[in-house]
């Protein structure tokens, strides 16, 4: 298997598990600071426990860069702004901004990485957003009183903008295991001055989910979209990114019977659609 069609299937399975993050924190009462600190603590740990046990020392000595850091504070900015913009507007708002951030950085990718992208490329990535928009239902509103949660939407759209760009500046000779270790290193030290106030039994009872959030999408998901970018352009990662709320939307018909109109189903064949022919031009190409 090419490097390229790893970075593919790396960002698909990460996108499935990314995709049920929803089912995992629904049954969390804890605050959403504590979750995103839970994310990339226990994601560290686990990964840290998987490196030492399968002895990968050389993962720990490397030179860490400018872009290695960014793209650590970037990603827990990213959770943490989105967690804000989800309690200060609508989630459908919330939902719409952040799913911006892969057009813009696929724009910022051509001007600023000189990532050459055909007509047909950037026509895929615009059918997979329309795709998305017909997950919401075009059910969002960018006019009402709620600012301060646009803005944060916002903001955690070009946080993830920023965290895909700066993947992708980091040097090909670092490996996934090492680009995971530090950027999950750096987003748990960001996190900590956000932490609030901890309820201990709250903590006692979330046990369980917390440690499957750390697992799957800290560990499992972080480390596999990480890899991910080390392979894929940005634009290829932008439109298999727009799977994920494919599946958020799949998860809530199927585990929690809610509503799924032939819109939603039209978005969703348009998304699988634009993804599968992103795939397949670009490993044409490559061969």
């Amino acid at each position: 298997m090419n490097t390229q069609a790893i970075g593919f299937v790396s960002a698909i399975i990460a996108t499935i598990i990314m995709g049920n993050f929803g089912v995992l924190v629904r049954n969390v009462s804890v605050d959403g600071s504590i979750v995103t600190f839970s994310r990339f603590a226990l994601g560290l740990l686990f990964l840290t426990a998987y490196l030492l046990f399968s002895k990968r020392w050389q993962v720990f000595r490397i030179k860490i860069s400018v872009a290695l850091f960014l793209s650590g504070v970037f990603l827990a900015l990213c959770t943490l702004f989105y967690i804000t913009a989800v309690k200060a507007t609508t989630l459908a708002n919330a939902v719409f901004l952040l799913y911006l951030a892969p057009l813009i950085a696929s724009i910022l990718g051509y001007f600023f990485l000189k990532e050459r992208i055909s007509l047909l490329k950037s026509v895929l990535i615009l059918f997979a957003f329309i795709g998305f928009l017909c997950l919401l239902e075009f059910n969002f509103s960018l006019t009402e009183t709620a600012v301060r949660g646009q803005l944060f939407g916002l903001a955690a759209a070009c946080c993830y903008a920023f965290f895909i760009l700066a993947n992708r500046k980091i040097v090909p000779e670092i490996s996934g295991f090492s680009r995971a270790f530090y950027q999950l290193l750096f987003g748990f030290l960001v996190c900590l001055p956000f932490i609030g106030k901890i309820d201990l039994a709250s903590l006692y009872h979330d046990g369980l989910w917390l440690l499957a959030i750390g697992f799957f999408q800290g560990f499992v998901a972080i480390s596999l979209m990480i890899l991910a970018l080390r392979y894929l352009r940005t634009y290829e990662y932008a439109t298999v990114s727009y799977l994920e709320p494919i599946v958020a939307t799949l998860a809530g018909y199927f585990i929690y019977h809610e509503s799924l109109s032939w819109l939603q189903l039209a978005g969703c064949a348009l998304i699988l659609a634009s993804g599968f022919m992103q795939i397949a031009v670009s490993i044409k190409q490559q061969d």
